[in-house]
């Protein structure tokens, strides 16, 4: 690209605000969607048909790979990914949603909630297996199925029963339901084809009770763990959040069988610059005109538009610096631009999510676009990506309350309120958040305040110092309303 103008700096900007729907996949349109998604080798073995759990935080690209599978193609992309793969020819499978929250195919929170409360994870299990056999039924898979076992498979599939009298209708056709089943993994073998059931966004069963949802998602766990091994053909896929897989869903005595049969999805610093140029690059072309040169190895693969195949993390510099100058300030010292950005979007546990790392880019952009510091050819000035950061922690915390934990705001304001500095010492954080929470309608699952703080550190909103105290990182810093002791105040 020649010289650049203001009005070129500003356009290019304006295409980074809007890249990715703010790093959301259930907010980002069906167009095009695969030339935002990019496959890894993790997503290749989420395949393999013994892979039953996949492991990820919010934001971890849990539901961007469910949208993927769901996508005609999809499968195929993803398995070309990883040539070293062990995953059989997946080419006759048929991929189904046996939950989401989206739409209205499923039943409602508040609904799960009420049918949940009081009963045992035994109950919830004949539940999953009728709404087992409404998606088996609804894709059409059990649509050759006739005489008695067909009038069966029509009395608990049908989509207006209440969930009471959907469990009922289960009790009373058990064995038939079982045959059906049976036979179906059977012909599945005969003919070669493997059919899928995919569950996501199952923190939304009971996101307010915790309660119900241990009985609700111990009740899913332990029915697939008791039944994986009977069928081989007919498979789960569970989408799980890390900290529902350990504290919710990993209990029970046949839940250790499929706790080895699981992928976590964790990102490495090469993978989230891969994201985001791949991102960059598809959205316009006029973003490939401006990194020219810097751009890292890639060739096109068809509905994933352009890939970047390079494998070292250091292949990314180039493009990084192009839009950011090599440093965060006047020189070295301020730290180096390439290694800053994930260094300072990490969590406790040391995780980045590429959820968060896009927001980053967008919220920058929009700084820059709002007041422009970068002197062309580069995009942002260090200031706006500093900026940034603490945007990212804001919306991210704002995301933890309102879908996952809506019972943080409780903790923050009681935190925010005390305007303490970190690192603290772990009695003073423990006394912070140690709360009345009887007259509080959403509930911690832990809620005194040495269990909380373990709950927060397991989470990585805090970690534990190698001193014995707590500290937060920068991803959590403003979003939480804490200070560092010993900071400086920033240029902005």
């Amino acid at each position: 690209m020649a010289k650049m103008t203001r009005q070129e700096q500003e356009t290019l900007l304006g295409l980074i605000t809007t890249m990715g729907s703010y790093g959301r996949a259930e907010a980002e349109p069906e167009a095009g969607f695969l030339t935002r998604f990019l496959p890894l080798p993790e997503h290749a073995r989420c395949l393999h048909p013994d892979i039953v759990l996949v492991i990820g935080d919010r934001g971890a690209g849990k539901t961007e790979l469910f949208r993927a599978i769901q996508t005609p193609g999809g499968c195929r992309l993803i398995g070309e990914i990883d040539a070293r793969n062990d995953i059989p020819d997946l080419g006759h499978a048929d991929w189904l949603v046996g939950f989401s929250s989206s739409g209205r195919e499923f039943p409602p929170e508040m609904v799960f909630r009420n049918f949940a409360a009081g009963k045992q994870p035994s109950d919830l299990q004949v539940l999953w297996l009728g709404l087992l056999v409404r998606s088996l039924l609804s894709g059409g898979v059990l649509s050759g199925v006739s005489g008695d076992a067909g009038r069966v498979v029509a009395t608990v599939g049908d989509p207006s029963l209440k969930l009471v009298d959907l469990a009922q209708a289960v009790s009373e056709h058990m064995e038939g339901i079982f045959s059906v089943l049976d036979g179906l993994d059977k012909d599945l073998s005969v003919n070669d084809r493997w059919v899928f059931v995919t569950y996501d966004e199952l923190d939304r069963v009971s996101a307010g009770d915790w309660d119900a949802m241990r009985t609700i998602l111990r009740g899913l766990v332990q029915f697939w763990a008791s039944y994986v091994r009977r069928w081989r053909r007919l498979r789960p896929k569970l989408f799980v959040r890390r900290d529902l897989y350990t504290r919710v869903a990993l209990f029970g005595p046949d839940v250790s069988k499929i706790a080895a049969q699981r992928v976590e999805l964790t990102w490495t610093a090469r993978n989230l610059y891969a994201l985001t140029v791949k991102r960059l690059v598809n959205h316009d072309s006029r973003m490939r005109d401006y990194l020219g040169r810097t751009l890292p190895e890639g060739e096109e693969r068809g509905e994933l538009g352009w890939l970047p195949t390079a494998r070292k993390e250091a292949d990314y510099r180039p493009f990084l610096e192009r839009m950011c100058g090599q440093f965060m300030g006047a020189g070295p010292n301020k730290g180096q631009s390439f290694t800053w950005i994930p260094n300072h979007l990490q969590d406790g546990n040391g995780q980045v999510l590429p959820r968060s790392f896009v927001r980053l880019f967008e919220c920058a952009a929009e700084m820059e676009r709002a007041n422009p510091q970068a002197e062309p050819p580069r995009l942002f000035h260090h200031s706006s990506l500093r900026e940034a950061v603490d945007q990212v922690s804001v919306s991210r915390m704002q995301e933890l309350e309102d879908e996952e934990f809506p019972w943080l705001k409780h903790v923050k304001a009681a935190v925010a309120e005390a305007h303490p500095q970190v690192p603290m010492e772990r009695q003073e954080l423990e006394r912070l958040i140690t709360l009345d929470w009887d007259n509080k309608s959403e509930k911690a699952p832990d809620t005194s305040g040495r269990d909380l703080l373990r709950l927060l550190i397991e989470l990585g909103l805090f970690y534990l110092r190698a001193d014995g105290r707590v500290d937060a990182r920068d991803l959590y810093m403003k979003g939480f309303g804490l200070k560092r002791k010993g900071g400086v105040k920033r240029p902005y």
